[in-house]
């Protein structure tokens, strides 16, 4: 069952997040914790960011784990958004409008979570994030969503394959980005000495060198950047 629900948000136990609207919980399922949030009609639950948040002018790739109901009995809410707000102009803009075409049940034995992402672009700053989900006009349903793993990166011009490396001939190392993206494509060109072209951080052997070249694919674009492997002979 949905046992047992705690409203954490409230009390800003959940670093850096708070309730934004309603009485959004935490709620305890198969060993692990998920937040939890309901829509019906105009009315709905959300979670916002505190103070520390900001986020400035830019291109940005957004992810977010999110599952309904296990019972078809158990309404969705029609979606779910992502808004920024600058609470100094009031200025409030939704960069991320997620339908419920795109949620997927939870299982009787697992949370069944669909990786959901989206790009966008901002051209001022913002110091507060809202997440909520939404009902439509005219639909006076409860809708309920988990949420899980809500993430925002910057995609500017910042994408980095990796620092050049100095292999020994007898050696192997990895290669590839510090950071990678959740729901992103990495492929590796060429593949000569790669233990997988399609991993963002493949082993590469020191009998190999060259520029080898990462593209990473996300929803907004294709992003390429370059590696040099060089042998210590």
């Amino acid at each position: 069952d949905d046992n047992p629900y705690y409203n954490l948000f409230y009390y800003r136990y959940i670093c850096n997040w708070r309730d934004g609207g309603g009485s959004p919980d935490l709620v305890f399922k198969y060993d692990k914790t998920y937040a939890h949030m309901w829509s019906q009609g105009i009315n709905y639950e959300s979670i916002v960011t505190t103070s520390n948040f900001n986020i400035g002018a830019g291109d940005y790739m957004f992810s977010v784990d999110l599952a309904a109901h296990h019972s078809s009995s158990v309404s969705m809410p029609d979606g779910v958004r992502l808004i920024l707000k600058n609470t100094v102009t009031q200025v409030e803009n939704t960069v991320v409008d997620i339908p419920a075409s795109q949620f997927q049940r939870t299982t009787p034995n697992s949370m069944n979570f669909k990786l959901t992402t989206a790009c966008f672009n901002i051209t001022q700053s913002y110091n507060r994030l809202i997440f909520r989900p939404y009902n439509n006009i005219g639909n006076s349903s409860q809708g309920r969503i988990y949420v899980d793993n809500l993430s925002i990166v910057s995609i500017n011009s910042s994408f980095d394959a990796g620092s050049d490396i100095l292999l020994n001939v007898c050696d192997s190392a990895v290669i590839g980005p510090s950071c990678v993206l959740p729901g992103a494509t990495y492929s590796w060109t060429p593949i000569n000495g790669l233990s997988n072209p399609n991993v963002p951080n493949p082993l590469i052997g020191g009998a190999n060198s060259g520029i080898y070249t990462l593209s990473m694919t996300t929803a907004c674009s294709t992003y390429t950047d370059q590696v040099s492997v060089n042998l210590n002979v």
